[in-house]
């Protein structure tokens, strides 16, 4: 099995129940995280982490992100128009986005009905090669650090380990019952060997607060586990079902607690409060 991750299936095709009305508009990953939507955190952690190709999984009613990478990659006229606008800020985002998108292979894949982010990921399979791992990415959780990017922690991990990994963050006891919590045994710094997930756990039934992250490194074993699921025909495929599956039949996986903040973007309230956190940031930069 080749151990180097390549290649990222970028999770994009949820419609945004929790945004109504205004994700009807304009798709979530589009709204704004400080200056920038969040999908130029999430391409840009990928370009950061080593990630030569990135694959979109998308709803084929929502085309707003093709037509966006689009006009990255072959409008040429932008950047003429902003330097005529004299707004240097505005001009180096641009520029940066451009810059990566040259150096990165996109692709797009549909997932017509919401089956889960497990049936997404099985939608790009005939993308990878054999026995390939990859990495797997949700578009409203992102990692704020000053040190490496997120994902490139759990490729450091995954270099060590050659097992799937997951990222993890704590979350305030409050918060508990929201999440999938990991039982976990401490192999490394901040690296756990994971010995069960509960999903959304009352607080008195939590084996930890150590809650699961939207980025993942899974193998083709774990793809061969959501495949399994599909074929039983399930309602929905969920990568947790297949890594606690994997679990119970002995196999190893890994959990990373990020070195970072957890900017989650899920809810209103959650995006609203990782917002305040950016722009906090980019003023204090600017003064």
């Amino acid at each position: 099995m080749a151990f180097q991750i390549k290649k990222a299936v970028i999770l994009a095709a949820g419609s945004g129940t929790r945004f109504l009305p205004y994700s009807r508009l304009v798709s979530k990953e589009f709204f704004p995280l400080g200056d920038r939507p969040m999908i130029e955190y999430i391409v840009e952690e990928v370009f950061l982490s080593g990630i030569e190709e990135i694959i979109f999984v998308l709803n084929p009613d929502k085309q707003q992100l093709v037509n966006y990478i689009s006009y990255f990659q072959n409008d040429e006229t932008a950047i003429e128009k902003l330097k005529s606008k004299n707004n240097k800020k505005l001009l180096e985002d641009y520029c940066r986005l451009k810059r990566i998108l040259k150096k990165i292979t996109i692709s797009y894949v549909y997932q017509e009905i919401p089956r889960g982010d497990g049936d997404a990921v099985l939608k790009a399979r005939s993308l990878l090669k054999k026995d390939e791992p990859i990495a797997v990415l949700f578009c409203d959780d992102i990692i704020y650090s000053k040190k490496e990017p997120g994902l490139k922690q759990l490729i450091n991990v995954f270099q060590k380990k050659k097992k799937p990994v997951f990222g993890l963050s704590r979350v305030r006891r409050e918060k508990i019952s929201s999440y999938g919590i990991v039982k976990g045994e401490k192999v490394g710094n901040k690296i756990y060997l994971i010995k069960g997930v509960v999903e959304k756990p009352k607080l008195t039934d939590a084996p930890s607060n150590l809650a699961i992250i939207g980025k993942y490194i899974l193998t083709s074993k774990v793809l061969d586990y959501l495949q399994r699921i599909d074929e039983k025909q399930g309602d929905e495929i969920r990568i947790a079902g297949a890594l606690k599956n994997m679990i119970k039949d002995k196999n190893k996986v890994f959990g990373c607690e990020f070195d970072g903040i957890w900017l989650e973007c899920g809810t209103k309230e959650d995006w609203l409060r990782s917002n305040f956190f950016i722009t906090e940031k980019m003023l204090k930069h600017e003064t």
